[in-house]
């Protein structure tokens, strides 16, 4: 599970495991607001030859304030300023 939240994930994690045992899960932390988060959360799922079996999108937003990453990009679009 690729998250920014390590507590929340953790919790989705039991939620799962509650429903089904033996799933196979693995955190690893990725904050999209940080192109330096996600360069290392991809570079540690190289390494560690995961396989990757569902992809769900979650980062639905809606009204946010103008705000930019770390790397000078629009939080909600990504885009340069």
């Amino acid at each position: 599970m690729a998250c920014r939240d390590s507590s929340k994930a953790y919790q989705a994690i039991d939620k799962i495991r509650s429903c089904k045992e033996e799933a196979k899960l693995t955190f690893l932390k990725c904050d999209l607001t940080s192109l330096s988060s996600v360069k290392q959360f991809c570079d540690l799922f190289l390494k560690m030859n995961l396989k990757l079996n569902i992809l769900i999108m979650n980062a639905a937003v809606n009204a946010l304030p103008y705000i930019l990453t770390e790397d000078g990009f629009e939080t909600t679009f990504q885009r340069k300023n």
